[in-house]
């Protein structure tokens, strides 16, 4: 859901009568195990696009799954069986003329890599061989 700060709740009055989050203070969204195709489109795309490990059904532990157009980097997997969600993102929803910040910039003590001619030595040959040439 996107929360990340904890509503305020007031310290008890009593030790009988706990503190209550009223209605305001509550998250409210989806329903539990909504259908996708109930999703809100995405800058005219749908909200979530079909992934398939393989369209061959001779393959073994076939994975299939959908992809979020809305926030990119989740992923929901199944194999029919068990299922998992996967995020890998930014953190940020899709949006127009929207632009991921770039990596984070090198430390200055990492120096850059050089490009070197010389080969390493070869490496010593066996004893066998040494005496069997002699």
């Amino acid at each position: 859901m996107g929360v990340t700060v904890l509503p305020e709740i007031p310290e008890p009055e009593d030790e009988e009568h706990p503190p209550v989050l009223l209605p305001e203070q509550t998250e409210k969204g989806p329903v539990m195990l909504a259908p996708a195709n109930d999703d809100a489109k995405v800058m005219a795309m749908p909200a979530w696009s079909p992934l398939v490990s393989s369209c061959s059904k001779s393959v073994r532990n076939q994975v299939a799954g959908l992809a979020s157009n809305t926030w990119p980097g989740a992923i929901a997997l199944t194999n029919g069986k068990v299922w998992a969600n996967v995020y890998v993102g930014w953190g940020v929803k899709r949006q127009a003329l929207y632009q991921p910040p770039p990596p984070p910039a090198l430390a200055a003590d990492v120096l850059p890599m050089q490009e070197r001619n010389d080969l390493p030595p070869p490496p010593p040959k066996p004893e066998v061989e040494a005496e069997a040439e002699e």
